[in-house]
């Protein structure tokens, strides 16, 4: 999302913001499930 050509292709710029997004909240939730897993792991030890 660095390259100004992105954005001015403005149809490119929402594909890859939405694109952007997704990735966001997914990495959102792997990170909840590993902090989930992350605990049970420690009460294990």
């Amino acid at each position: 999302m660095n390259n100004p050509d992105i954005y001015a292709d403005r149809k490119k710029f929402q594909q890859l913001e939405a694109e952007y997004n997704q990735l966001g909240k997914e990495l959102k939730q792997a990170t909840e499930e590993y902090e989930k897993v992350f605990e049970i792991l420690m009460e294990l030890e």
